[in-house]
């Protein structure tokens, strides 16, 4: 390689350095249509707390689950998982409108359901 192409090469690089997208091997002419890419892919999940971006929901999941990023409730999404802000604020307002079981992120269809759930658990000191 010649310097004029290594001196060409690089400043390739400078350009597209972060307009490009390591997971996907792909590069964007602006910042704007690589984030639009990051956030409508199905190949992306970002934490919108930190720099994490996840292969799969799950891992996204598992991610605010491990760093403490986000409130997770398991039971959302018919089991597939649902994040929250760690103000709290909309956990509880879910946690109460949706009757959810805080220990083991259950959903009920009533709280006189969870409410006997709890008592039968602590009657008969089994965990969740």
């Amino acid at each position: 390689m010649t310097v004029l192409e290594h001196r060409l090469f690089n400043s390739f690089l400078s350009l597209t350095r972060y307009r490009w997208c390591h997971r996907c091997d792909r590069s964007f002419q602006t910042y704007n249509a690589l984030n639009q890419h990051t956030r409508d892919s199905s190949d992306h999940h970002e934490c919108p707390e930190c720099d994490f971006d996840g292969t799969s929901w799950e891992d996204l999941l598992d991610h605010c689950r491990d760093e403490g990023c986000r409130i997770v409730c398991e039971g959302c999404n018919d089991g597939g998982g649902a994040h929250w802000n760690n103000d709290g604020i909309g956990y509880r307002e879910h946690v109460e409108s949706e009757n959810v079981c805080t220990e083991c992120d259950r959903h009920f269809s009533s709280s006189s359901n969870l409410y006997q759930v709890r008592e039968s658990r602590s009657f008969f000191n089994r965990p969740c």
